[in-house]
């Protein structure tokens, strides 16, 4: 037998070494396994083995969560896994042991002292980036909220030790690292690895993941350290998301925070980057791609556990705890993502609305604890607590209680059997990046077809949209129609809809994700594949002469960047514009005034400014009048709050921002009146750096 550890095989490290030599057969395979497939470094905040100390010795098991479930079903993957060790109060020989124990199993432990674990994780991870990733803005800024033991209001700090994290990160996968792997980052935890490591090995080939949404411009833009992650992101190949519609919040995050160019058919983003001097100093011109790779799971795991002798034996046992009761299925972490409180109230309105349910339909939730220390999600649990006792009270009787609900979390296999026992699984999302718990169902209901209720906020109502009963997880009759919908369906259309469901599921697996992304890092990474599209200077007597024959022309001009410095402007995003002094040189009003004293030239002026500050500019033009100006408002300012998409990330973007058009009509023989136009195509070119 030889060694298959991802790392290089070392007599310290692996007992397999040197003394069990392959056979030739066995040699061959390898070495063309390595010639072909690149080792992967995946490089994410926790390792897939939690460690813990009983007994004065460190005991290993394998840890849970969705993206350690993805990975578990990729095979024929030269894996190497990077990863914060979660193992306080250890001494230097204690992590030398540790390390050498996690090596033989293919992973790279990266140690953090206490406090700056906490900070960065329970901080600024999950009291700024979780939060704000899934739309909740009140969780990020204010310091008076009580979360994480009042952490908010520690919020430079926190940042601090995001970046002191992100360093640790990049001294240990750049020891690891060498020309030809593929380092693969995940999540909204190691933000600023890429451009770290860039500048480290500017040639490594780097892919990030997010597995969370990444949300909204309107959303986004809210975050003090927005152009540093956006910067930091930027250094990567390839950037991946779950679905389509987050990669676009993110290239419209990059495209009007920082100016980027963008090409939307090929979702590549241009950009130029400096090297810093110890790296061999320069610039480096990127092309970064940005694209969708939805994650699956393994569903042959599911399949096997089935055919398992422990679960049939479950199934039994709990299709005759419950008798006759049909069983509706819910299966989240506590978390105020998880929308828990709703899907309680909706079971409390199905009863009401729908008696007949009464005594013959259970709704029964898991929620895994989850960050049980903090205040808010302590009041989660005691709000979900209430609801329970309410609703057993109301509608409970001797023998019957039709809400049972588990704080806890339960074994794989009592999960498949309770999978393959309900007649419904009930996900009421927030917001999901994507929700495998849907996946899962999926795949453990071959026989009895039951019928996915799944939220339309979650990712996976992308892929499994035809295949469920899709509800607004904020409307809770919405979700009760749902309910009954699921229960009541005839079992053509559930086999219908499980038929669809299960042939994504079966197709779009965990091993296709992960060998999908790798695939495109791989080809996206090559410098021969690297595109770089910047504009080239207009031919200068071309356009004179063009210019000089013409008998209309319609000249376009942005007024941050060309009339008045981009600081002036929301390039960048900012907010203050009514305090914006700056005005045309006299230079400029006289070059304006020149070209709209010609009947010939129509003048179109774009700008992300206010209609008033846009009058105040053009007033220094003297005989020029402004005859309608128009103004978009974002959609979060429409009455009754926003909108799904969080007011940025429609059709134009630039125009969710409040751009100005302002169209300049001149004549000969009189003042050239100023009329107002759409200009959200115009802003929209300007705000992506096209001039």
């Amino acid at each position: 037998m030889y060694c298959r550890s991802p790392l290089k095989c070392n007599s310290d490290l692996c007992s397999t070494a040197s003394s069990q030599l392959p056979s030739q057969a066995a040699f061959i395979e390898r070495f063309w396994v390595q010639q072909r497939t690149p080792r992967v470094l995946i490089v994410a905040n926790r390792l897939p083995y939690k460690i813990e100390r009983r007994d004065g010795e460190f005991h290993y098991s394998v840890a849970s969560g969705g993206m350690v479930s993805a990975l578990l079903g990729v095979q024929h993957m030269r894996m190497v896994w990077v990863g914060w060790a979660d193992i306080d109060d250890t001494t230097a020989a204690e992590q030398d042991a540790i390390r050498r124990t996690l090596m033989r199993r293919g992973c790279v432990p990266v140690f953090l002292p206490k406090e700056q674990a906490s900070l960065h994780y329970n901080g600024y991870c999950n009291d700024a980036l979780w939060p704000l990733f899934h739309y909740v803005i009140s969780r990020v800024r204010s310091p008076d909220a009580n979360i994480g033991g009042g952490n908010v209001g520690r919020e430079m700090e926190q940042w601090e030790a995001y970046r002191a994290v992100n360093e640790a990160f990049a001294e240990v996968v750049d020891t690891v690292a060498t020309e030809g792997d593929l380092v693969w980052v995940h999540d909204y935890h190691l933000m600023l690895l890429p451009s770290l490591l860039r500048q480290r090995q500017p040639k490594l080939k780097i892919g990030w993941f997010l597995h969370t949404p990444w949300p909204a411009l309107e959303v986004f833009r809210t975050l003090p350290a927005r152009r540093e992650i956006l910067l930091g992101l930027l250094a990567a190949d390839l950037i991946g998301f779950h679905i389509y519609q987050y990669a676009r919040h993110f290239l419209h995050a990059c495209t009007h925070l920082l100016g980027t160019d963008v090409s939307l058919d090929a979702r590549k983003l241009n950009w130029e980057m400096p090297i810093p001097p110890e790296a061999g100093g320069g610039v480096l011109h990127r092309s970064v791609r940005v694209d969708a790779f939805p994650i699956g799971i393994d569903p042959s795991r599911f399949t096997m556990a089935l055919e398992s002798a422990a679960v049939k034996d479950r199934i039994i046992e709990l299709q005759r705890q419950y008798g006759g009761a049909r069983v509706m299925l819910g299966v989240d972490r506590m978390d105020y993502i998880k929308g828990i409180p709703h899907k309680l109230l909706a079971m409390e309105t199905l009863l009401e609305t729908h008696p007949q349910h009464v005594g013959h339909v259970v709704l029964l939730q898991i929620a895994v604890p989850t960050r049980t220390e903090v205040a808010e999600y302590q009041k989660l649990r005691a709000d979900a607590h209430r609801l329970v006792g309410r609703i057993n009270g109301r509608f409970g009787s001797p023998g019957y209680a039709p809400v049972h609900y588990l704080d806890t979390s339960i074994t794989f296999e009592e999960l498949v059997a309770l999978y393959a026992t309900s007649s419904a699984c009930v996900v009421t999302s927030l917001r999901d990046g994507m929700n495998l718990v849907s996946y899962e169902y999926v795949a453990c209901q071959p026989k009895t077809h039951g019928v996915l209720v799944l939220s339309e906020f979650a990712g996976a109502a992308q892929a499994l949209g035809a295949g469920c009963v899709r509800v607004n997880p904020y409307d809770v009759d919405d979700i009760a129609r749902g309910m009954h919908e699921a229960l009541t369906v005839d079992a053509t259309r559930r086999a219908t809809l499980h038929r669809y469901a299960h042939q994504y599921v079966s197709k779009f697996t965990a091993q296709a994700w992960a060998q999908g992304f790798a695939a495109q890092l791989q080809r996206g990474s090559d410098p021969s594949a690297v595109t770089v599209a910047y504009a080239q200077p207009l031919p200068e007597e071309q356009v004179l002469s063009a210019y000089a024959n013409s008998t209309r022309r319609l000249i376009v001009l942005c007024v941050g960047g060309v009339l008045l410095p981009h600081a002036a402007d929301e390039v960048l995003g900012e907010a203050a514009h009514a305090a914006d002094e700056a005005s045309l040189s006299e230079p400029q009003r006289t070059l304006l005034t020149k070209l709209l004293r010609d009947g010939r030239n129509t003048l179109l002026l774009s700008s992300s400014r206010s209609c008033s500050r846009m009058n105040g500019l053009l007033s220094e033009l003297g005989a020029l009048r402004i005859e309608e100006c128009t103004e978009e408002r974002t959609p979060l300012q429409h009455d009754g709050g926003g909108t799904e998409e969080g007011g940025a990330g429609g059709a134009s973007t630039a125009a969710a921002q409040g751009p100005v058009g302002v169209s300049l009509a001149a004549s000969a023989s009189s003042p050239p009146p100023l009329a107002a136009s759409g200009g959200a195509a115009s802003s929209e070119k300007h705000a992506g750096g096209t001039r």
